[in-house]
């Protein structure tokens, strides 16, 4: 099983990584996250620019991505 990790908080939210670590115990991760924080605006789409995912380096050493877009561009 796979589960798809992402937040509006970005990928450097300090809540990230231990629910990573959680869910790491029960099924494989990808974690994809914008690259700064999006908090309370869940809802806009990136429309009229290109998007970018930039491979990151997690704490726990495993490798993440960075989303240049809005926190719905990361499951769209």
């Amino acid at each position: 099983m796979y589960v798809l990790i992402t937040n509006d908080d970005g990928i450097d939210s300090p809540a990230l990584m231990p629910l990573k670590r959680a869910i790491d115990t029960i099924a494989e991760t990808l974690v994809f996250a914008p690259d700064h924080n999006w908090s309370a605006s869940g809802h806009p789409k990136t429309m009229h620019k290109p998007l970018r995912a930039d491979p990151v380096s997690l704490a726990d050493g495993s490798q993440g991505f960075a989303c240049s877009g809005a926190p719905s561009d990361c499951v769209a």
